[in-house]
């Protein structure tokens, strides 16, 4: 999830020029000549916003750097910096600038929430907690705060605070699919496998191209021996990323268990494609060819393997 931007709100200087512009120079004996500076400096606004959104700045790090060096105690400024920075994965730059938005403006919600994220990739978890907590006691009802939060509680061992927000983020937006898809997740570590099949299914609901969802509910349907279920998840996950080998390895897996071992063996031959040189690929396959009775074959895929 990328950081976001903040933006300066303009609309509602265009609507007083728009409508209350005539009132207010209505008496004015300069009316025909303030309009047209008026004019002149909505139209040069227009233009700078236009120039931005269609890429003329090289890019926002020289806006917002511009911004900076020409105001005093511009947290925005800084703030969006840091979102520019946060594209290039230039996270040190990232985090010096969200700080310094914070130290103009420490009840900034988004600052405190990206400065989370930042810190959280450099493995500071205990500061991003507190800047995720900050965030929320400005906004309670950021669904994204309390997901994050929650995954950072994961980090740390503590699953039921985690547990909380994500439930939280969902009693905000019952629609949130991370959310249903981290609950799944952190059932399914404590063996809650109804539970944990129901978030998923949830969140497949709302997102069906979740190709890690569809990955996740297939291994529970495996774990349970509902293997054609299983063997469905992989297919749709597969279907959203075709050359995720983790799950064409469950994909063969589930098929060696219910002993459709032609199929294994293609699901085989396309993690050999992907990893030409795994032996442990072609050993499987070997073992395929040797519990159909194709020694041949095994013998030739073994000698690959070795």
């Amino acid at each position: 999830m990328a950081d976001r931007y903040t933006y300066v709100p303009l609309i509602g200087i265009f609507i007083i020029i728009a409508w209350g512009g005539s009132d207010l120079v209505a008496g004015w004996r300069y009316r025909k000549e303030g309009l047209a500076v008026a004019s002149a400096i909505l139209l040069s606004i227009l233009i700078v916003v236009t120039w931005f959104q269609v890429g003329h700045w090289t890019n926002g790090i020289t806006l917002f750097k511009r911004a900076i060096n020409v105001t005093e105690n511009n947290s925005v400024a800084h703030y969006n910096l840091g979102v520019a920075f946060a594209k290039q994965g230039r996270t040190v730059e990232v985090i010096d600038h969200y700080t310094k938005a914070l130290r103009i403006n420490p009840d900034y919600a988004d600052a405190h929430y990206n400065l989370g994220r930042a810190l959280v990739k450099q493995g500071r978890v205990d500061e991003a907690i507190g800047h995720y907590s900050e965030a929320l006691r400005i906004n309670p009802n950021d669904v994204e705060t309390h997901n994050n939060m929650g995954n950072a509680l994961i980090e740390q061992k503590r699953t039921a605070e985690a547990i909380d927000h994500y439930t939280e983020a969902l009693r905000i937006n019952p629609d949130y699919a991370a959310a249903h898809y981290n609950l799944g997740a952190t059932f399914a570590e404590q063996s809650r496998i109804a539970e944990a099949i129901d978030h998923y299914t949830k969140a497949l609901k709302i997102n069906p191209d979740y190709a890690a969802a569809h990955y996740n509910l297939g291994n529970l349907y495996y774990k349970k021996r509902e293997l054609d279920k299983a063997i469905y998840q992989y297919q749709k996950s597969l279907s959203i990323q075709p050359d995720a080998v983790q799950v064409l390895n469950n994909l063969s897996i589930a098929y060696m268990t219910k002993r459709e071992y032609e199929k294994a063996v293609s699901v085989f031959s396309r993690m050999a494609d992907l990893q030409p040189d795994n032996a442990g690929i072609y050993y499987n396959i070997a073992c395929m060819y040797s519990l159909q009775n194709q020694v041949e074959k095994s013998i030739d895929f073994l000698k690959i393997a070795i």
